[in-house]
């Protein structure tokens, strides 16, 4: 790896200091600037080019949720949020901050300073999240898409024509579920996507999303602000109903059972996920089989790939995000090797062809 310039930011010069002689100690780092404020981050961000901020959060004159912002509108940057607030002005700090573009949290120690264990923790995290693709800001692309369509002279394409040919004339008049799945970078597109889908849409999503059980409960309330459909935690003996989104973070494998129920598998896990991607759309396929969409999101490793195409055997649609917008490209791309996607779709567009998608049948048959 070559070398990761940081740009450290916090309001505290003590923690800067120690942020930076922890990053320091590893000769792939380098701190290039410092900033106190949410304005000077923006600044030095944008003067630096740095490879990786390290933000906190509680700050003087602009705090970090703003900062984040604006620096992924303006000059998009790898993201590392440090702080001591779990929750930041009545919001779950983590997933405000994945929302508006950070790629991870982590809780600032408690006593400084650190172990040699724990300073090494940040360093690997940093050489992680240092390999992420840069995203741009999700309205600041959305906008080029358009302006690009417009320059081109194109009129805009019907979505519904594009998904309706995914769907053979034997399929079941009805999508009767969509199955997603997602990883490192999920939280921010899932919150984008439910908020995007309307609250009679007319079929259930069961979504796993890899996640650290102690965030679980928190994770489903904050996905569920503004959302105009429901959205509840998976719980085995739940019925599906339509207009409902399910989320299975953790606990035994979530399954679908034939009459749309959610039930729970002893398998041990799949490469370390409990609950597997891979495990729910295989029962997806067995239970609805030409009936079922399955949606593969971001995220690292390929848990998901091999059960999206026994989805796409048993005759349903199956749909993954594009490179362009995937924090890790690393299950889609698997998932893209093994031929078991009809259909990649940037994040932006996600509601909007699943609305379409679950409306198309209807429309084909009237």
């Amino acid at each position: 790896m070559s070398v990761v310039t940081v740009l450290v930011v916090d309001d505290s010069p003590l923690v800067r200091r120690i942020l930076t002689e922890t990053l320091e100690e590893d000769p792939a780092f380098e701190v290039v600037g410092e900033a106190s404020t949410g304005k000077q981050a923006i600044e030095q961000a944008l003067r630096l080019s740095p490879g990786l901020i390290t933000m906190d959060l509680a700050m003087p004159d602009m705090d970090g949720l703003a900062a984040i912002g604006e620096i992924m509108a303006q000059a998009p940057t790898r993201i590392l949020v440090i702080t001591g607030h779990p929750t930041y002005k009545g919001l779950n700090a983590s997933h405000e901050a994945r929302a508006r573009g950070a790629l991870e949290t982590i809780p600032k120690p408690s006593t400084w300073p650190q172990s040699a264990s724990e300073r090494e923790g940040l360093r690997r995290l940093a050489r992680l999240l240092a390999t992420v693709p840069v995203l741009p800001h999700v309205e600041q692309s959305r906008q080029k898409r358009r302006a690009a369509r417009e320059a081109a002279g194109h009129a805009s394409r019907d979505p519904w024509r594009t998904l309706s040919t995914l769907r053979g004339p034997e399929a079941p008049a009805e999508l009767g579920l969509i199955a997603i799945g997602a990883s490192t970078g999920g939280p921010g597109v899932l919150k984008e996507m439910l908020d995007g889908l309307p609250g009679d849409l007319a079929a259930p999503l069961v979504i796993v999303q890899h996640l650290s059980e102690i965030h679980a409960g928190e994770f489903v309330r904050w996905l569920g602000q503004g959302a105009a459909l429901r959205v509840l935690e998976a719980l085995p003996g739940t019925r599906l109903e339509s207009g409902t989104a399910y989320i299975a973070l953790r606990g035994a494998h979530a399954v679908i059972s034939p009459r749309g129920w959610i039930d729970a598998s002893d398998e041990p896990p799949r490469g370390a996920h409990c609950p597997s991607i891979d495990v729910l759309f295989e029962s997806v396929a067995r239970s609805y089989g030409p009936a079922a969409a399955g949606v593969l999101l971001t995220g690292m490793g390929r848990d998901g790939a091999l059960g999206l195409l026994r989805v796409r055997e048993a005759g349903g649609v199956t749909l993954v995000q594009d490179e362009a917008t995937s924090s890790i490209f690393g299950m889609p791309g698997a998932a893209l090797e093994l031929g078991a996607a009809q259909l990649t779709v940037a994040r932006q567009e996600l509601a909007e062809t699943l609305v379409h998608l679950v409306r198309g049948r209807s429309r084909a048959g009237a």
